[in-house]
């Protein structure tokens, strides 16, 4: 590679860098404006009839001075305030104006989903640039051993109605019908695949195990949305990590069931891969075992 080929990449890099860190924080001053916005109305409601001249009498609130409201009612939060007045001219904003209370939370979730977009793409585009591959030490006693990606039940595959993983053509391994909509790393692996809808990942953990997690038995053919993706192809992730989240609601508006499919499709080049535990498992139990 030419001088002016890693100066480029370089380039790239650290605006990607500067860009995610101005996302992010732009992300936590959103989620604390949130915050701080939603202990005032919850302050206003319990001033509103707990607000005692500390003699078991209600206190006497005085006229507030009528000034402009102004764009959004959270303005008057960015400066903190913590005396009482300043919280009671809030309240009395939010009281004779409860619909722009409202439209300030929206627009706050709608920065938000926007931001968190920005940061996906952001991260899918990296994620099929040229990097290096990232090598993280696994200790021998975790050789060969593969933890549960998710909170659920246990089954076998043959279970499933979609013959392709029913069968074992894809490989040996389990189903979990899920009780949380989060999937992360059952080894420590780097993200060999990804599918444009997210629900699914190839995995290659750092002692040559070839896996594939899916959400719903159809994953290739799922077209809905609902699917944030936490990782990306040819990222390096220690057991636990965060892969993928999903609304589970959305899924089964869709149509689709989101049983996560667990299997292991290098199982020709492998002596046996045995099941260690059946029934309810919590994220991070040990679940099977690999043998060569």
């Amino acid at each position: 590679m030419d001088k002016a080929s890693k100066r480029e990449k370089r380039d790239y890099y650290v605006a990607y860098v500067q860009d995610q860190k101005r996302v992010e924080r732009e992300l936590k001053k959103m989620a604390e404006l949130t915050r701080k916005l939603m202990s005032e109305i919850n302050w206003g409601v319990r001033g509103s009839d707990d607000s005692l001249d500390g003699k078991g009498k209600k206190a006497a609130f005085e006229p507030v001075e009528t000034v402009q409201t102004p764009a959004f009612t959270s303005e008057l939060l960015e400066s903190n305030p913590t005396d009482f007045e300043s919280r009671r001219e809030f309240y009395v904003r939010a009281y004779d104006n409860p619909d722009k209370v409202i439209a300030d939370l929206h627009y706050i979730a709608r920065r938000a989903r926007d931001l968190t977009e920005r940061i996906d793409k952001g991260q899918h585009d990296r994620s099929f640039s040229d990097h290096e591959y990232v090598t993280l030490d696994v200790p021998p006693s975790e050789y060969g051993k593969l933890y549960a990606p998710v909170n659920g039940e246990v089954l076998p595959l043959w279970e499933l109605d979609d013959s392709e993983f029913a069968d074992g053509s894809c490989g040996e391994g389990i189903a979990i019908l899920p009780s949380s909509g989060t999937l992360v790393a059952p080894a420590t692996c780097r993200i060999t695949a990804q599918l444009p809808s997210r629900n699914a990942v190839g995995l290659l953990t750092q002692d040559g195990i070839e896996l594939m997690l899916a959400v719903g038995s159809q994953a290739e053919r799922y077209e809905g949305g609902g699917f944030r993706q936490h990782a990306w192809q040819n990222d390096t992730v220690r057991r636990g990590t965060p892969l993928i989240s999903w609304n589970r609601r959305q899924v089964a508006q869709a149509g689709y069931n989101d049983v996560v499919v667990f299997v292991v499709t290098n199982t020709e080049e492998l002596a046996d891969v045995k099941v260690l535990k059946w029934g309810i498992v919590k994220a991070g139990d040990l679940v099977a075992k690999v043998y060569w």
